[in-house]
């Protein structure tokens, strides 16, 4: 019996004099492994402390991209024309500056010629969505005329929502090609040795018309937005460049004005950039991702076609003068040149 209280005794000063915690720790913990050559020495305690630490929430150190983007195409020869109209509708659009705006062709990085290659633009505007997405929470793509062709290229080519492109709001664009562009051309093409002077008139009096986009523009076919990016067309009934059946977009939600402004009254084209009604379905679109539903006006969208066939046959008779005055002009001007006059009649 004291043999046995004596054991007692000692068992009790051995855990007494042991650091806390360790019988707990060898009961929890697994026997240590034998050492490996190459291999950990130990095995790393599995204790009830670790387990906690290691289904810990992450905080992520990746900067919250809350910003947007608005990237703006301008149309044929708009980097020789005042950049103002377009410039103050896009102000009306983002009127306290909740978007950057980024007018594509402003970065000798990414030139843009209006006047150049469709395709070729297509692909540096690809190039250079792709660049700056990664710093924005979405990019809108907002367009006048020739530059709607360049964003129809641009999404055949392979752009698309996975590229942060959310919305894209085409004004007064030939999506099905250009009637005055094919007329033109066929014109040039028939004038043989008097292209070039024909085309320097042309060029005086009205615009630029051998250029390579006018050649696309002949050829050019409509191009559907991926899924996830919402389309939105609008032209003015008065617009006598692009017509109705140019700009046909098959697919695509659009919209035909009626002018409310002095400028849309006369020259439909940029007069659209004038337009409120214009500006706010724009907004609307680029803020909720939703094309805002169409008001159920049969007098207006009567209204609407009339006006809007009348300026399409107004613009064929003027492109028609317009054309063969250029070709006289071009072909006087050639025949001066070569010093070869004709005989009084």
């Amino acid at each position: 019996m004291r043999r046995l209280r004596v054991l007692l005794s000692g068992v009790t000063l051995a855990l007494a004099v042991l650091p806390a915690g360790a019988v707990v720790a060898r009961a929890d913990e697994e026997p240590p492994i034998r050492p490996e050559i190459g291999g950990p020495r130990v095995r790393p305690p599995q204790t009830g402390l670790r387990d906690a630490d290691k289904h810990a929430p992450m905080t992520s150190t990746a900067p919250v991209r809350s910003r947007q983007l608005i990237v703006v195409v301008g149309g044929y020869g708009s980097e020789y024309k005042d950049p103002r109209p377009l410039r103050n509708f896009v102000d009306q659009v983002n009127p306290s500056g909740d978007y950057d705006v980024l007018y594509f062709g402003s970065d000798p990085a990414f030139p843009y010629n209006s006047y150049g290659s469709i395709d070729q633009n297509a692909h540096t505007l690809v190039a250079q969505v792709r660049a700056v997405s990664p710093s924005y929470g979405g990019v809108h793509i907002v367009t006048h005329s020739l530059g709607g062709n360049v964003a129809d290229q641009a999404f055949a080519q392979g752009l698309s929502a996975a590229d942060g492109v959310r919305t894209y709001v085409a004004l007064s664009a030939p999506h099905g090609g250009s009637a005055a562009a094919t007329l033109s051309e066929f014109t040039l093409a028939h004038l043989g040795p008097a292209r070039a002077d024909a085309n320097a008139i042309a060029r005086v009096t009205t615009f630029e018309a051998d250029t390579r986009a006018a050649q696309d523009l002949t050829r050019i076919r409509p191009v559907g937005a991926p899924p996830g990016v919402t389309r939105l067309d609008l032209r003015l009934a008065t617009d006598m460049v692009v017509s109705s059946d140019d700009a046909q977009d098959p697919g695509v939600q659009s919209r035909t004005l009626l002018p409310t402004t002095e400028r849309g009254r006369w020259d439909g084209h940029t007069g659209i950039l004038m337009e409120r009604s214009a500006v706010d379905l724009t907004r609307q679109t680029l803020a909720t991702g939703i094309v805002p539903p169409k008001a159920n006006d049969r007098v207006g969208d009567a209204l609407s076609y009339a006006v809007s066939k009348t300026a399409d046959h107004l613009g064929l008779a003027m492109l028609l003068v317009t054309c063969t005055v250029c070709a006289y002009l071009g072909i006087r001007a050639y025949l001066r040149r070569r010093r070869v006059f004709l005989p009084p009649v």
